[in-house]
């Protein structure tokens, strides 16, 4: 929904937000999965989802609740010393507050200088501006680093080409992902499947019935998929939402021949095979 911001709120360009009424009742609503998504020009330039289950409109933006993310060298096992929905910081006075979304008024708050207030805000390391390294903030007023002034506020600022802003490609991270291992696991309880992949860099679990679609995500597309058993196999078909979407359908079969488990991709004219050993 497209609400009226509250006039208490100062308001840049239009006067309106995108604001789901959702985030109002979100316990009733049962909310399971999130996704942020930033658009420039009309193209989506990041996306990240997170895992909302038994959280709430306050706490779901955390490194815990992360589940995918546009960003190539950012999962639950990254190293990072803030990832918050919310920094508040007073210089000179060594306090801190972190909040999940939370807004505070501070009696003092405009009259004291040097104060950082940044917006879902996920940071790697302070070691002087300069030396800061990060995926994702949100600037709301003048700051005490360069690297967030700006002649009009509030800025989005996120690193492009996937990676922390103040670095290139993390070369540990690549050398990892050349030499990963994947695991699944594949659990059957009557017609409901459950399908965990590992990779040491992120997990991912689908959860299904059989000959019930059902909602899915693979690399920031949302797909419609639907999963049968035929001839042996198990048969998964996936279909973007979106037919305008660049992304092709995918059609992903998992059977055991002999002592491996088998599964083959099929995306347009291109197959692919992965080969899963069982594990004692």
């Amino acid at each position: 929904m497209c609400n009226e911001l509250p006039a208490i709120l100062k308001t840049t360009g239009r006067g309106k937000h995108l604001r789901n009424h959702v985030i109002d009742h979100w316990t009733e609503m049962n909310v399971k999965m999130v996704k942020v998504e930033l658009y420039q020009n009309n193209e989506q330039v990041v996306w990240m989802t997170f895992n909302a289950r038994n959280s709430n409109n306050l706490n779901w933006f955390s490194k815990k609740n992360l589940y995918q993310s546009s960003f190539m060298d950012l999962t639950t096992r990254s190293r990072t010393n803030y990832f918050c929905g919310w920094i508040f910081r007073l210089f000179g006075l060594n306090n801190m507050f972190l909040f999940s979304n939370y807004t505070f008024c501070f009696n003092c708050r405009e009259s004291i200088q040097n104060v950082v207030s940044r917006r879902f805000y996920i940071s790697q390391q302070h070691q002087g501006c300069p030396n800061d390294f990060g995926w994702l903030c949100i600037a709301e007023k003048p700051d005490v680093c360069k690297w967030a002034q700006f002649s009009k506020y509030p800025v989005l600022m996120y690193t492009k080409q996937g990676r922390s802003w103040n670095r290139g490609v993390n070369a540990l991270l690549r050398k990892v992902a050349t030499k990963v291992s994947p695991e699944t696991e594949l659990t059957v309880s009557g017609a409901k499947i459950k399908i965990a992949m590992k990779t040491g860099l992120f997990t991912s679990v689908d959860e299904f019935s059989l000959g019930e679609e059902y909602m899915k995500e693979i690399q920031g597309t949302w797909m419609k998929a639907k999963g049968e058993y035929e001839g042996g196999k198990l048969i998964i078909v996936q279909t973007p939402i979106d037919p305008k979407n660049k992304m092709k359908p995918q059609t992903v079969h998992r059977e055991i021949i002999g002592d491996e488990l088998v599964m083959t991709l099929f995306v347009g004219d291109v197959v692919c095979k992965r080969y899963f050993k069982k594990m004692t």
